[in-house]
């Protein structure tokens, strides 16, 4: 899973403090006590990290680093630049050809299940999956596979320099949101060169170079630039004139004899305004009335007049949502507790070859491929169900969007298909369609220690689940 950043920032409101996690959709601010939803959900967001080091310490340092290593020049002059990081993080599903070497995990026996349990709950999870479950979802022509993304990798041009990424640095800081005035009384800001569309690609590269992939979506993605300090020394010493970079947070050198060159480079000027994290009030735009503050969340229930809001960038869209119910479920296990789970069901008016309902999963899970799994089961499966009441339902929570749940639906589709060799290159040529898009909450039966769906039959584990 990706590391969660932790943004601090005021509340707009009464001015107080107020930390979220990045990417959250609400926050609460435990001062005034107001709801607020945070704008600019998957927009490219702007943020910085704070300075600690002065840029004379950081003079300093990096004489006495040209010291260390022998070099006789004295500091004559120093700044603090902010170098820009694009910051991607995402969900990445693909398919790929399938390699010669590749091979399928094969089952533990019961100590090492055991023991897989204690190191890594995700791992053992596929080795202890119910047998009668375990479908073959590639297919002779490629396979499906699965991972987490979370990069940080440098924005701008900058030749010979080496700062190519940041590293884990981000992960035990606290970002800002990036306000043009604040960072220009503390030094420059380094205009971004790489546009989103170029970063999304870097983003997207894969470990291995030479899997050739034959379709890919990226889940629950977000770009973001955050600015990192750095302090530029200039030194004048016998041989010439050269640059030392001082990490602007730890004080640590990170280059010397750096050619003059580099300043021209940084001091090229940031062109238009960049996007930041914006806020407003938590209400329902029908009724006024205050929405649950669910930061992980991207729809919201009123409780007064029973609709259902999904964050669209700035603003809420009403979305048509439904609780299934199986009367068949219910006949055979009277006395059998549920868990509702919720699905964008796309339906299909467009290709009679395709199934005629589309079941994504909108929720999250630890493991991505079991729910291109679960997807593709309950997609194929014949559906009976009615509309049950919403009244004293705990629902589990939508993460994924219906743009999520569209690229979902071209993942699975390939393993729908006879052909799905054919199916990929048709992807390739046109996206999926589809005529409407429902959320609707499923009755999973527990069962032990697993969750069962309705239709498929297949089971999940509740202790992967994620933002219940």
């Amino acid at each position: 899973m990706q590391r969660r950043l932790v943004v601090s920032t005021e509340c707009p409101t009464c001015a107080a403090p107020l930390d979220f996690k990045e990417g959250s959709n609400a926050v609460h601010c435990d001062y005034c006590r107001s709801n607020l939803l945070v704008t600019g959900r998957k927009q490219v967001l702007s943020y910085y990290v704070a300075p600690v080091i002065e840029p004379r310490d950081a003079a300093r340092a990096a004489w006495l680093a040209c010291r260390a290593q022998g070099i006789h020049a004295r500091a004559t002059s120093w700044e603090r630049y902010f170098l820009p990081y694009y910051r991607f993080v995402g969900h990445d599903l693909r398919w790929e050809k399938r390699d010669s070497a590749s091979h399928r995990i094969p089952k533990a026996n019961g100590k090492l299940r055991r023991a897989l349990s204690l190191i890594d709950p995700e791992y053992a999870e596929i080795l202890t999956r119910p047998a009668e479950r375990e479908a073959d979802d590639s297919s002779p022509h490629g396979e499906l596979r699965d991972r987490y993304v979370d990069k940080n990798f440098v924005a701008c041009d900058l030749p010979a320099v080496g700062l190519h990424s940041l590293g884990v640095k981000l992960s035990v800081l606290r970002l800002r949101l990036f306000r043009r005035d604040v960072l220009e009384g503390l030094g420059r800001t380094v205009a971004v060169d790489s546009s989103p569309d170029v970063a999304l690609s870097h983003g997207m590269e894969t470990v291995s170079l030479s899997a050739s992939i034959l379709h890919r979506k990226v889940l629950g993605r977000f770009l973001s630039v955050v600015y990192y300090p750095f302090c530029i020394i200039e030194h004048e010493g016998p041989d010439g004139s050269f640059l030392s970079i001082v990490d602007g947070v730890s004080g640590s050198v990170v280059r010397s004899s750096v050619p003059l060159a580099l300043r021209e480079r940084l001091e090229r000027p940031q062109s238009g305004d960049l996007p930041c994290v914006g806020f407003r009030p938590l209400a329902c735009p029908n009724c006024g009335w205050d929405l649950p503050v669910n930061p992980d969340h991207v729809v919201f229930f009123c409780t007064s007049c029973e609709r259902a809001w999904e964050v669209e960038g700035a603003d809420l869209r009403c979305v048509e949502y439904e609780v299934a119910d199986v009367p068949s479920l219910r006949a055979a296990e009277p006395s059998t507790s549920f868990t509702y789970l919720p699905f964008w069901v796309l339906a299909n008016g467009h290709d009679g070859k395709r199934p005629r309902d589309f079941f994504i999963p909108a929720f999250r899970y630890r493991r991505l491929k079991v729910l291109a799994d679960l997807a593709r089961d309950m997609s194929r499966q014949d559906r009976s169900y009615t509309v049950a009441g919403r009244e004293q339902l705990q629902l589990h929570g939508c993460y994924y969007d219906r743009a999520d749940a569209l690229g979902l639906a071209e993942v699975v589709y390939p393993g729908l298909t006879n052909s799905p060799e054919r199916a990929l290159e048709q992807l390739d040529e046109k996206s999926l369609s589809f005529s409407s898009a429902t959320l609707t909450w499923l009755p999973f039966q527990t069962e032990g220690q697993w969750l069962r769906d309705p239709f498929s039959r297949r089971a999940i584990s509740p202790a992967l689940l994620i933002c219940a």
